[in-house]
């Protein structure tokens, strides 16, 4: 009800504006060279990443790669990640994926183009044996795609459908989180298919234990970015911990859904003003969009992910530096289209200030 009257103030507020020109060419060169250059990024830095997923499965106590990955990738990066560099890497890339999409023009070339940006996303992504990151890549894609043509293509949704079963099902199965690779395909179904309830509702049923003690989970969650940011700075600051204690919903789980931070921190009254506060600024955004704005689709995309998995987490106060990384991203490429200069450019410009000279 907070999230759906902050976006009301905001239609009422802004009720239509003009349609934005169309991205310039030199917003397109720049978005196309930075796809190119991302994705080269990505494949030479590969077997670097691969060496480093080797050396967390040999410093883990598990055998086998998927759950040795995920039992080191999942502890609390406070003071170092596991991942390192990597971990913005991935986000980049989950990033690239959305450009990609909102640049397919439908040729031959970009189709392509598309494909195999995505796809490098979500490998890089998969090899991490977690759901999270593929999962965000994939809704921020489907949504892109339906603000960029105007229109729900069947076709990739329901490429899109599977490709989500597939980044759900796969983990569940080799993590033995619902699934097991050793049981018959109808046993695995059947406890997929129960993993998925669980992490659609459990965090509801853990949020009741919020409700009666705060006290659950860590203090200032909601401000864990600016806890972060001055422990890198050296100040003597404790960051909160991003894995939180488990809950009974009866099977354990420690997803609490986006209002248990802010619960914990700030009340009742703290989760109307926040949600609020994000029902605004989330429809700015697909005003934006709609209107055909490159850079709100591409943070719009972000924001329809953050929503859908919002049972589980939250992913915008506590995401606030994946937020920041998004949106330079986005003014990098969009606003600020360094990637996009050419040689007519500076002939042109050249001639202006020669003009204005005269």
């Amino acid at each position: 009800m907070a999230f759906t009257l902050g976006g009301l103030l905001r239609l009422l507020s802004h009720p239509s504006d003009a349609p934005a020109p169309p991205p310039s060419e030199t917003q397109n060169r720049a978005a196309n060279r930075f796809l190119i250059l991302s994705a080269l990024v990505l494949l030479v830095a590969f077997p670097f990443y691969w060496q480093r997923l080797q050396e967390l499965k040999a410093a883990s106590i598990f055998s086998d790669f998927w759950r040795a990955v995920r039992q080191q990738t999942s502890m609390d990066p406070s003071d170092n990640d596991p991942l390192g560099s990597f971990k913005y890497m991935l986000g980049v890339a989950t990033f690239m994926a959305m450009v990609a999409v909102y640049q397919n023009d439908g040729s031959r070339r970009a189709r392509i183009r598309t494909a195999l940006v995505l796809g490098i996303t979500l490998l890089y992504h998969f090899l991490t044996a977690a759901r999270l990151g593929a999962m965000i890549t994939l809704i921020g894609v489907l949504a892109v795609s339906r603000i960029r043509s105007g229109s729900i293509h069947w076709k990739s949704w329901c490429v899109g459908a599977v490709l989500l079963a597939i980044v759900f099902a796969v983990p569940a199965v080799l993590l033995n989180k619902g699934g097991d690779p050793l049981k018959s395909l109808e046993e695995n179904v059947t406890g997929v298919l129960e993993s998925l309830r669980h992490y659609t509702v459990s965090g509801l049923v853990a949020f009741n234990d919020v409700a009666d003690d705060p006290n659950v989970l860590p203090r200032w969650l909601s401000f864990r970015f600016f806890f972060a940011l001055g422990h890198s700075l050296g100040l003597g600051v404790d960051v909160p911990p991003l894995i939180l204690p488990f809950a009974p919903t009866p099977m354990p789980t420690n997803i609490y859904t986006i209002y248990a931070s802010y619960f914990a921190d700030f009340g009742l009254v703290g989760i109307a003003v926040l949600m609020c506060m994000h029902g605004f600024i989330v429809t700015t955004l697909y005003q934006a969009a709609v209107r055909g704005r490159p850079e709100a689709v591409i943070l719009f995309g972000l924001a329809a992910s953050n929503l859908v998995l919002s049972a589980a987490g939250d992913g915008f106060l506590v995401g606030l530096s994946y937020w920041l990384q998004a949106g330079l991203c986005t003014l990098i490429v969009y606003r600020w289209p360094l990637l996009g200069r050419s040689r007519s450019d500076e002939g042109t410009k050249m001639t202006a200030d020669e003009m204005a000279s005269v």
